[in-house]
């Protein structure tokens, strides 16, 4: 396991993070480390913090730490699951354009599904921890799955497609194309009755689009997935497209300003009989309150017939 100290100007952000949230003990996952250790001056307007433990009075008082600090809490208390039943507390807060989510739970070495996601920093040791070689992954711009622990298959779609967009990798990959086939196999044999199956489903719909409007390679991106039939995957009443079809979805999809736009483009390609399945799917963005385009997304199709 690679550990490195970390230089002054993110062991100033990691104070920063103190003094906002009060706890001693934290790691900061997600997009932000890996982008800081490459680029030294990164645009960062999402901190994903997790800490270790869940205990209700600790989650209590980090949030009004973080009310305190001037941020206003956009969710107070999210019960999410990982691993099917490693339960996560979450509280997502906002202060000028500046997102933060924390996250509660018993073992902090389960972050991460991917390799290039499980890169860390940690408080108060000022190093960061690159057990899977997240940053070796990068640059030869290859995926590939750590961890043999059970997970919902749109929870991994929705990581793996994001990390695609973000970092312009290839979905076309050999390795990558085994990714998606495995994914594809499990969320066929997967059930979505329950309550937390509905929300992971929900979160790989609003990932999707959003994937779609920030994709570093827009072009690419799109047109990837359109040739490997991933939004198919997402919204199996989506119908099979010809040849000049697919160049038209193409071509929207590049104009596309806004996930209600994206969501508007993909229904001319679903039967009308089948519509109203599809609605509904993007209804549940509603849920999602603390998103402001999901529910803009959300309203629309609340507000527009078959």
């Amino acid at each position: 396991m690679e550990k490195k100290q970390l230089p002054k100007r993110i062991k100033n952000l990691l104070n920063e993070i103190y003094r906002i949230t009060g706890e001693k003990r934290f790691i900061v996952y997600g997009g932000v480390p890996i982008d800081i250790l490459l680029n030294k001056n990164p645009k960062i307007n999402d901190l994903d913090i997790a800490i270790k433990g869940i205990f209700n009075y600790k989650i209590a008082k980090c949030r009004e730490r973080i009310k305190k600090a001037g941020f206003e809490i956009t969710e107070p208390f999210r019960k999410y699951f990982i691993y099917l039943n490693e339960k996560v507390i979450l509280i997502y807060a906002n202060k000028g354009g500046m997102n933060i989510d924390v996250g509660f739970l018993k073992r902090l070495d389960l972050i991460g599904q991917f390799n290039i996601e499980t890169l860390y920093f940690r408080y108060p040791q000022f190093d960061y921890v690159d057990k899977f070689n997240a940053l070796n992954s990068l640059k030869k711009k290859t995926i590939s799955l750590v961890r043999k622990k059970k997970e919902n298959p749109y929870i991994l779609l929705r990581r793996f497609l994001h990390l695609c967009s973000k970092y312009d990798i290839p979905l076309i990959k050999r390795v990558h194309k085994k990714i998606l086939l495995r994914i594809k196999d499990n969320i066929n044999k997967w059930n979505l009755n329950n309550k937390y199956s509905q929300q992971a489903y929900t979160i790989c719909i609003s990932s999707l689009l959003k994937d779609i409007l920030t994709a570093k390679n827009k072009i690419r991106f799109i047109r990837e997935l359109i040739k490997l039939k991933i939004i198919e995957i997402i919204f199996p009443e989506f119908r099979t497209l010809n040849m000049k079809e697919e160049k038209e979805l193409f071509k929207n999809l590049i104009k596309s300003k806004s996930k209600t736009d994206i969501a508007k483009k993909i229904i001319k390609y679903i039967d009308k009989k089948r519509r109203n399945k599809f609605q509904n799917k993007i209804r549940t963005l509603k849920m999602r309150r603390w998103d402001q385009q999901d529910v803009r997304c959300a309203e629309y199709f609340y507000n527009t017939k078959n």
